[in-house]
């Protein structure tokens, strides 16, 4: 009898997490804010509303700051120290003695906790940084986001809403959604050690990702037939790299189907699928 009801509980658990998952899709594709929520005694309460960035946003924060900020917002704890260890090790290796600001830097990553926690001894060691981590987060919340000193940032033109480690949890998972970031696990120093030589070739023969933003912008204002630079600068980071799927899915369909009025074999081309077919993230 136990397990029935075990059963019936977790297909209707299913049930309500696919029903908000869709709700959460249809307003990262609309453009509409997504609710960070507080549990309080097996209550939902409201703390705030994330709202994603238009391109005409990140052009006002800077590109170079857009990414810059959203890598520092995203990463794990864990691999910030890792990070941190890795470079200090290359440094060592090649006999350069490290800096009375990179060994403090090492002492107040091992010291924190959290992502949080970081990115806030960032902001008081770093004013520059700590305007535009501020500038980013108040564009985000449409409201005032205000560091205390007491170590901690707020909502509000008072403070008078903390922003907790479980609640920064929920915003980082946001953000990523938001701005089409895949989650990234925890990375082990073999794999750091990877990507920073990764990105050491790609700097020496100017290999860089040609899927930035400026390539997606650029792909779909010359594709699309009802988007162009005019009025790109409207769309969400989420609704921008949909656009550019659903274009890719649309002509990946119309030269299959070409391909097989011509002659070609549906097993050489694979499954077609219907460009309104479901976008898989």
């Amino acid at each position: 009898m136990n397990e029935k009801i075990d059963k019936h509980v977790a297909r209707h658990e299913q049930m309500v997490q696919k029903e908000r998952d869709i709700d959460l899709e249809f307003k990262l594709l609309l453009g509409k804010p997504i609710p960070i929520n507080r549990l309080v005694d097996e209550n939902l309460y409201n703390i705030a509303n994330l709202y994603p960035l238009t391109i005409n946003q990140i052009y006002e924060i800077g590109l170079n700051n857009y990414y810059m900020v959203v890598n520092i917002l995203l990463q794990h704890i864990d691999n910030i120290k890792n990070m941190i260890k890795v470079k200090n090790e290359k440094d060592i290796k090649n006999n350069r003695n490290l800096s009375i600001e990179e060994k403090e830097e090492i002492n107040v990553a091992n010291l924190c906790k959290s992502t949080l926690d970081y990115i806030i001894k960032t902001c008081f060691k770093n004013p520059p940084i700590r305007d535009i981590i501020i500038d980013f987060l108040s564009r985000l919340f449409h409201e005032p986001v205000v560091l205390q000193r007491t170590g901690c940032f707020c909502l509000g033109k008072n403070g008078e809403r903390i922003i907790t480690n479980r609640d920064y949890e929920e915003i980082k998972r946001v953000i990523k959604l938001q701005n089409c970031i895949k989650d990234q696990k925890k990375k082990s120093d073999k794999v750091i050690k990877f990507e920073a030589r990764l990105a050491e070739m790609r700097k020496k023969y100017n290999k860089e990702n040609n899927n930035t933003i400026i390539e997606v912008i650029s792909s779909i204002s010359a594709k699309s037939n009802s988007i162009n630079l005019l009025n790109i600068c409207e769309l969400t980071i989420y609704q921008l790299y949909d656009q550019l799927t659903r274009l890719n899915m649309i002509e990946g369909y119309e030269f299959n189907f070409e391909s097989l009025l011509n002659g070609a074999k549906k097993e050489d081309i694979g499954e077609t699928k219907h460009w309104s077919t479901r976008i898989d993230n």
